[in-house]
């Protein structure tokens, strides 16, 4: 995630407060959405580096978002014509929320 994200990550080493529902969030999220879209360039090999960089991600143990962006991919896979390989996120991102949901301890 780090080398795919323009501008590098930082490191947040503090405690996280959870807050209740905000109606800035649809807003935020399009913002977040429309930066990676911007950043993916060529759709084919944005989307194999997105890709590659969610898998990384995942695989560190993350799950912070991860469900946003599997998401976004899955549209963004969807708009370029590849039905399979936007069910195939659906599919990942549908693991995720059942992970988080267990997760949870519900």
């Amino acid at each position: 995630m780090q080398a795919a994200r323009v501008g590098g990550m930082r490191l947040h080493n503090a405690p996280i407060q959870l807050t209740e529902y905000s109606a800035e969030w649809p807003a935020l999220f399009l913002r977040e959405a429309n930066r990676v879209r911007a950043t993916l360039g060529d759709r084919d090999a944005g989307s194999a580096e997105f890709r590659q960089a969610l898998a990384d991600y995942g695989s560190q143990g993350n799950k912070l978002f991860l469900p946003f962006y599997q998401g976004l991919l899955a549209e963004i896979e969807a708009e370029g014509g590849d039905a399979g390989a936007a069910l195939a996120e659906i599919e990942k991102l549908w693991g995720s929320a059942q992970w988080n949901i267990r997760g949870c301890g519900h």
